[in-house]
This record gives C-alpha cells, structure tokens and sequence, in this order.
C-alpha cells in the first residue's frame, strides 16, 4: 500500500535577494502512520541533501523531536 504526503515550502527573499530562507513541512495524509523511519523528516533532508543545499554556505537546519517527531531515529537512506 503506498502512502501519499504532502509538501509544502515557502521562501524569503533576504538581504535584498542575496539569500533566501525556506520554511517547510511534510505531513502524511494518513494520520495512523507511525514507526515510518521519520518519513516527513527525511521527505525534506532527502530534498535539501539531494539539492546540494545542505553543503551551502549558511545552510542551517533549525528543528526538535517535537516538531519533527522520529527524527532523532530517521533513517533516510531508505527511501
């Protein structure tokens, strides 16, 4: 059975366009899914690491277990 889950990103121009800053989030259309291997957290690091983006200058990752429940136990190299 496949899962479908929704991504959405939102960016900021800053320092009269020089940089940006982008907002995002991965939420699963199933509500039951648990014990996913962090699913939502590894949507977007697979999207930024995949871009390059995370060996950018700058690049910070700002997030906790709190907002991105199982990350601390994500194993993305499985998607």
């Amino acid at each position: 059975q496949g899962y479908e889950d929704v991504i959405t990103l939102r960016l900021v121009s800053r320092n009269f366009f020089s940089c940006c800053h982008v907002s995002a989030m991965s939420v699963s259309e199933s509500w039951f899914v648990i014990r996913d291997h962090g699913t939502n957290y590894c949507n977007l690091y697979n999207l930024m690491e995949g871009s390059g983006l995370t060996q950018v200058r700058g690049y910070e990752e700002v997030t906790s277990e709190f907002l991105c429940t199982q990350r601390s136990t994500a194993n993305c190299s499985v998607f």
